[in-house]
């Protein structure tokens, strides 16, 4: 088993394909352990040419457990920009300085924030069934809403 470390926390990861080609960083959502991206859809990616590594986000799967992490302002246990970090961590611990980097829901507000604080490590960015945080941007327009719910 594989495993990152940023300050306290550890963070599991795995690899797929050749380390000499681009990497891929895959951040899953919450709740989610790394096996959600299935071995098969990791193969398919390591077949187009790249180097894709997967992890469990920290709270999740092998990594650490928070259960008296102290909270902050809003109450939360750590921060989005913890867990950014923890992902640099896995990109650290590969050997890997720029990687392509891909989240689903949170794990797509996760990457948002790894473009913002670690632009440096970042090639190309997709954020996935996630959002800025920005409130213009969070509905639908009316046309595409229509679109989405009509039968």
């Amino acid at each position: 088993m594989s495993y990152a470390t940023n300050a306290t926390c550890e963070i599991y990861y795995d690899e797929f394909g050749s380390s000499d080609s681009a990497t891929l960083l895959m951040v899953n959502g919450l709740g989610s352990q790394c096996i959600n991206y299935a071995d098969e859809w990791c193969a398919m990616f390591v077949g187009s040419g790249f180097h894709v590594v997967r992890f469990d986000n920290r709270d999740v799967g092998l990594s650490s457990k928070f259960t008296n992490a102290p909270t902050g302002q809003k109450g939360e246990s750590y921060m989005l920009a913890d867990m950014a970090d923890d992902a640099i961590a896995v990109l650290d611990a590969v050997g890997v300085e720029r990687a392509h980097i891909m989240g689903l829901s949170m794990g797509g507000a996760i990457v948002q924030q790894i473009a913002i604080d670690h632009p440096e490590s970042v090639l190309t960015m997709t954020s996935v069934m996630s959002w800025s945080g920005e409130p213009e941007y969070r509905t639908s327009s009316p046309e595409a809403w229509e679109f989405l719910t009509r039968p």
